[in-house]
C-alpha cells in the first residue's frame, strides 16, 4: 500500500483552494447580473466573499510555494 506524498497532497490542497477562490470571486462578478441585485444587496456580496475569496487564494499560494 503506497501512501501518498505530502507534496502531493500540498499540491492537491493547493489547487482545491486556488479553485475556491476563483468561486468566491466570481459570485461578486456574475451574480448581480443574474440576480438583479441593488447596490446595497451588492455591497454585501463584496463585504461577504471578496475577504473569504482573497484568503483563499492567498492560502493557495502559500501551499504552492511550499510543495
Amino acid at each position: 500500500m503506497k501512501i501518498i506524498s505530502p507534496i502531493t497532497v500540498k499540491k492537491a490542497l493547493a489547487e482545491l483552494s486556488i479553485n475556491l477562490s476563483s468561486g468566491w470571486l466570481g459570485i461578486i462578478l456574475i451574480s448581480p447580473g443574474f440576480l438583479g441585485v441593488t447596490p446595497d444587496q451588492y455591497a454585501k456580496l463584496i463585504l461577504l466573499n471578496l475577504p473569504a475569496g482573497i484568503a483563499a487564494l492567498i492560502v493557495g499560494m502559500f501551499l504552492l510555494e511550499k510543495s
